[in-house]
């Protein structure tokens, strides 16, 4: 089975790797790729909204956007797929976003709604809408949701709904799968048997899954280390996690993009070693970088 490298903020793969995608962001405080100065010889994975920090929003134009907040840990963050006119100004925001890098876009990558809010049809008629007017200019590009935790896609049973509905509505919507947050959600982190139960499970949607995220846990800091920090630096969960994943993905005819969300190290070891560090496990279990 083979990983498609996502080059992530300013991380550095090991010798031999080249990512010929670039993750940008493309939440609601970010301006047009133009004014980034961002190549025009790579292909980009958009990481949309993700309504987790307060935005200022000062170069949106749609008040429908700007208006649909809720509260959320103390800040007022994006209410997303809040109705269909904020799917269209949401659609319209991201043609904007990647104007005269149209042809560039191989990823648009979005996140579900608050569950309190919202539930999966009403989410599917948003996301049609959203779909139609995105793929109007991004020929290209792949749509796929990452989970979220406190969200309508946060555990293994979630992505399991969606992925029945994926196949029975013929959409075309990609799945992600944010490991370390899907691992957090079910609380198989620091449970063998647990951890085996969600890893298992997900054979029964890995049909729709065209991506994944990994990153490490150092105390309560997210995003920081690798997965030795993750699972505290306990062998059996490190390697069961690795066998797991290569028991569900080892696959020669399938490919999967690969998103390395390190932020930061631990004190002993730079970002880039955690990097290196994940991608040497995934060699060690068999994955393959092209």
């Amino acid at each position: 089975m083979y990983l498609i490298p996502i080059k992530y903020h300013g991380l550095n793969y090991p010798k031999g790797i080249h990512p010929k995608i670039i993750e940008v962001a493309g939440h609601f405080d970010t301006v047009p790729l133009k004014d980034r100065k961002i190549s025009k010889n790579i292909k980009i994975s958009l990481h949309t909204e993700y309504s987790a920090k307060d935005r200022h929003m000062k170069s949106i134009r749609s008040s429908v956007l700007k208006t649909s907040l809720r509260k959320w840990w103390g800040k007022q963050v994006p209410d997303l797929w809040a109705n269909i006119q904020w799917t269209k100004d949401f659609a319209n925001f991201i043609l904007d976003l990647v104007k005269e890098y149209e042809e560039q876009i191989e990823i648009i990558e979005i996140h579900p709604p608050i569950p309190r809010k919202y539930n999966w049809n009403t989410f599917i008629i948003n996301y049609q809408t959203f779909y139609s007017i995105v793929k109007q200019k991004l020929l290209n590009a792949q749509i796929l949701i990452e989970n979220r935790n406190g969200f309508l896609l946060s555990g293994v049973c979630d992505f399991q709904i969606l992925s029945s509905i994926i196949d029975k509505s013929k959409i075309d919507l990609g799945l992600i799968i944010d490991f370390p947050q899907l691992l957090n959600y079910e609380k198989a982190k620091d449970c063998e048997n647990k951890l085996n139960s969600v890893m298992q499970q997900i054979n029964n949607f890995k049909h729709n899954v065209k991506a994944f995220h990994l990153w490490g846990q150092v105390g309560r800091r997210s995003h920081a280390g690798d997965i030795n920090d993750y699972f505290n630096n306990d062998e059996i969960l490190i390697n069961n996690f690795y066998s797991n994943l290569a028991n569900i993905f080892l696959n020669k005819n399938q490919k999967y993009y690969f998103i390395p969300e390190i932020n930061s190290g631990n004190e002993n070891k730079t970002k880039n070693q955690c990097l290196y560090n994940i991608v040497q496990q995934l060699k060690n279990t068999g994955f393959k970088f092209i």
